[in-house]
């Protein structure tokens, strides 16, 4: 019985041993297969390479404006609401102000009167002009020509005295004389006669003496013609005179006249223009995004058209409106202590009446790294994705870049403005956008992956597969982007460079948040894959 239990107990003790041996050696060779490395390839081959570098932001309107009534009064109709498109000029709302109207009908009879003051000065100064011309056509050349022809005759006169005084000189010293008689004649008897006598007197040359007095004579009548027309021609210019001052003064007054008018015009312009202020319109094409104003609401000075109305308790709130519901709203001279019961108003006094945004100027602006920025220029295009919108990509190109730099947590970056080529009426400011810059682009170059280049001592090299085993072939990149590089020489078309190595016999290792311990690119390549139950897997770095 016992030699029966040892045989049956030796058949399962040789059963045992050649399942272990079977088993052994089923692990033996499929751990001969597995420990063998493997080698993941890439072909070289021909096409475009393009580098990027990235930047991220937000969506902003590069033309908007904040629309505010300039003139006090109520709100008396509004003719927009948010979404809608409007055109420069077009009416947004308008206030109801009728002193404003009372202002431009002062001011334009004022214009009027300063009009009419001008109309008169300027007929004053035409009679001052038209008596001057008269007094200078009398005193002019007429009356100079007549003061020389008097003068010419006082001097003929002067001749002639002086030519009679010299006759008579002349004759006198010849001995010219006359004889006259004196006394009664006694009789018939001759000159002589008995009864009668007679005396002979020696006396100056009578007819010299004549022609003397008459030139005398015609010398004082030229002199006092002469005096005369002068003394005539004194009183007109001393009339001129008075005329030209009197044309002075009226050429004055029509000055102050057009200055009281233009003066006047300008009051009446502004005072027409601030009430046309009344009719509030867009000033640029765009989207209305905000309306903050209602019917009713105080404008302008009383409340900038966009303060809240006034609750039930909300106490004085000055001309800055009174604090709305729920809580308080400061005014320019006083404070609602609370808002009662009263409705909410159309925003707070800081709000803007009307905001407009052009939404066909919508740009993004992206932040690019210090280590980027080199490479961006103006021009470049781009490729624009939404953190909102799924699947939308937008091209443009840049149209900005800022000179100085912003410093965050000791990183500097350059805001880069770029502008869309199309946009989408999904796009709304202030929306999240990452850009993609293109910074170079190469047409039909040699491209491989990027974890096939690996580096040594400061050299760059890739393994080519020749006859099924890896074989060092030293490259030279050129342009690289986080997947590809460009080769300009060392390698060919339509060879196999070697992009992954398998070796399930590297040591394994875990990082402590497990995954893949490799990271991301540095250097050129990626690391391993990790992992536990995985081998390694190598990459260029």
């Amino acid at each position: 019985m016992l030699s029966k239990l040892l045989r049956k107990k030796a058949f399962l003790i040789f059963i045992a041993a050649i399942v272990l041996l079977g088993g052994y050696y089923a692990y033996a060779k499929a751990r001969g297969s597995s420990d063998q490395v493997q080698y993941v390839t890439a072909p070289v081959q021909r096409g475009m390479i393009a580098a990027s570098v990235s930047g991220s932001g937000n969506m902003t309107v590069g033309n908007s404006a904040n629309v505010n009534a300039q003139v006090s009064g109520t709100v008396a109709s509004v003719n927009v609401k948010p979404g809608d498109n409007v055109k420069k000029g077009q009416v947004l709302f308008t206030i109801k102000n009728d002193s404003l109207d009372t202002n431009v009908s002062k001011s334009s009879a004022s214009l009027a009167q300063a009009q009419s003051s001008l109309d008169s000065a300027s007929a004053s100064e035409a009679q001052a002009q038209s008596d001057y011309d008269n007094a200078d056509g009398q005193t002019g050349a007429p009356a100079s020509a007549n003061i020389q022809a008097l003068q010419a005759a006082v001097n003929s006169a002067q001749v002639s005295l002086s030519v009679a005084q010299a006759q008579f000189s002349t004759d006198e010293a010849a001995g010219c004389k006359t004889t006259s008689s004196s006394g009664s004649s006694s009789g018939s008897g001759g000159s002589g006669g008995a009864g009668g006598s007679s005396s002979s007197t020696q006396n100056p040359c009578p007819k010299d003496q004549e022609a003397i007095a008459a030139a005398q004579a015609q010398l004082d009548q030229a002199n006092a013609n002469l005096t005369k027309a002068e003394q005539a021609n004194q009183a007109a210019g001393e009339a001129m005179s008075a005329d030209s001052a009197k044309v002075d003064a009226a050429q004055s007054a029509v000055g102050a006249a057009q200055q009281n008018v233009a003066a006047a015009q300008q009051d009446y312009q502004d005072q027409q223009n601030t009430a046309d202020e009344r009719t509030v319109t867009a000033p640029i094409d765009g989207t209305v995004t905000a309306v903050n104003v209602k019917v009713g609401d105080p404008a302008g000075s009383g409340g900038s058209g966009s303060s809240s109305d006034a609750g039930s308790s909300g106490g004085s709130g000055g001309s800055g409106g009174a604090g709305g519901s729920g809580g308080s709203d400061s005014g320019s001279s006083g404070t609602g202590s609370s808002g009662g019961s009263g409705s909410s108003g159309s925003g707070s006094s800081s709000s803007p009446a009307v905001s407009i945004e052009d939404l066909g100027s919508l740009t993004s602006t992206v932040t690019v790294s210090e280590v980027d920025i080199p490479k961006v220029s103006l021009g470049q295009k781009a490729t624009l994705t939404f953190d909102a919108i799924d699947g939308l990509s937008l091209t443009g190109k840049v149209t900005a870049i800022d000179v100085g730099g912003t410093v965050s947590s000791g990183v500097v970056s350059y805001n880069v403005t770029v502008s869309l080529d199309s946009g989408d009426a999904r796009i709304k400011p202030g929306m999240s956008v990452t850009a993609d810059i293109v910074t170079a682009i190469r047409q039909d170059v040699l491209i491989v992956p990027n974890s096939a280049i690996k580096s040594t001592a400061g050299s760059q090299y890739v393994q080519v597969m020749v006859n099924g085993a890896p074989k060092e072939q030293p490259v030279t990149v050129g342009l690289a982007n986080d997947t590809d590089s460009e080769i300009t020489s060392g390698l060919k078309e339509g060879d196999t460079v070697v992009a992954q190595t398998i070796n399930p016999n590297a040591p394994r290792s875990q990082p402590s948040g497990g995954g893949f311990p490799g990271g991301g690119r540095s250097g050129g390549g990626l690391g391993g894959l990790g992992g536990s139950g995985g081998g390694m897997i190598q990459r260029a770095g």
